[in-house]
């Protein structure tokens, strides 16, 4: 127990995060006992967790609801909790204003003027990888 209260002491970690910490050093066991101890106390709340990360990975990292949705699943958030965090908390609308601001700004370090085929490759390719969705940046970028 010792070992997922100094873990969360430093930040927070999704119940699967910390099972594998505590797995790794006391075995399967002690983990799920512990586990289920930080649940009792609310120590560790997947949901909650989920809702934060996505809110933060959208509005400060810039990062679009697929890459977060597989961020979520890599650090042990189910994929259908994952995708309901992200469904409560990004709507269509604010993808697409998302997408466009993160656009622009790409834009203005391009030396191009932006309305070029390998202007518009290269910013679909960016936005792709950041995670926004296919029928949002032909959208934006004037892809058919």
């Amino acid at each position: 127990m010792a070992t997922a209260l100094d873990c969360l002491a430093r930040r927070d970690y999704t119940g699967g995060e910390i099972r594998a910490r505590v797995a790794k050093r006391f075995g399967d066991a002690a983990a799920d006992a512990t586990l289920v101890r930080l649940q009792e106390l609310r120590l560790i709340d997947d949901a909650a967790y989920a809702e934060r990360y996505v809110r933060e990975r959208f509005e400060r990292a810039g990062y679009g609801p697929a890459r977060i949705v597989d961020e979520l699943c890599r650090r042990g958030i189910e994929r259908t909790m994952a995708e309901d965090a992200v469904g409560g908390a990004i709507d269509a609308g604010a993808e697409r204003r998302r997408a466009e601001e993160l656009l622009n700004r790409y834009l203005a370090t391009r030396r191009g003027d932006g309305d070029g085929d390998r202007d518009r490759a290269a910013a679909y390719r960016y936005l792709a990888r950041r995670g926004f969705d296919e029928a949002v940046l032909c959208d934006l970028l004037g892809v058919s």
